[in-house]
């Protein structure tokens, strides 16, 4: 497996871990393994995670055969059950880090998407996470000298409100 990230169930007192496996994460207690099923879609690969309280956040990479991904979604589990529901992001390719900052803003998280590489359509995402909906807020651009000509690929916010994208 080639894992990506991994994370503390503080609810379970075990480890989760992201990977390339199709529509799971491991978890990890007491020395035994166990797959947690995290999407209803049988071609995602869980990315990046982030818990904030009682619920974790995974990007999800939907890639078809040809490593191109395929849309962009978010995974939204309950640490209690691993019960889950997926939220549609509006870029796809979501392959930074699922960046929260509190003080900057305490009701959404964000995300970097890549879209097609090198196709300039993809965008820092942001997320409400009591209602689920997403929108673009800052989309790539193919303008020539623009500093938005590049892909994506993650992001950082201080707590003044800069938004760093790599």
């Amino acid at each position: 497996l080639n894992f990506h990230d991994g994370v503390y169930n503080h609810l379970k007192d075990e480890f989760l871990f992201s990977a390339n496996a199709k529509d799971q994460l491991f978890a990890f207690k007491d020395g035994i393994v166990k797959k947690v099923r995290i999407s209803d879609n049988e071609n995602i690969s869980p990315s990046k995670m982030r818990v904030i309280g009682d619920t974790l956040f995974v990007a999800l990479l939907n890639m078809n055969d040809s490593f191109t991904s395929t849309k962009g979604e978010i995974s939204v589990v309950s640490l209690k059950d691993y019960s889950f529901e997926t939220i549609k992001l509006p870029a796809k390719n979501p392959v930074g880090k699922i960046e929260y900052n509190p003080v900057f803003d305490r009701n959404h998280i964000y995300i970097a998407c890549a879209g097609s590489w090198q196709k300039r359509d993809g965008a820092l995402v942001r997320v409400n996470m009591e209602t689920f909906n997403s929108e673009a807020v800052l989309k790539e651009t193919s303008e020539t000298g623009s500093v938005l000509n590049g892909d994506f690929v993650d992001v950082s916010i201080a707590d003044n409100g800069i938004i760093y994208i790599v």
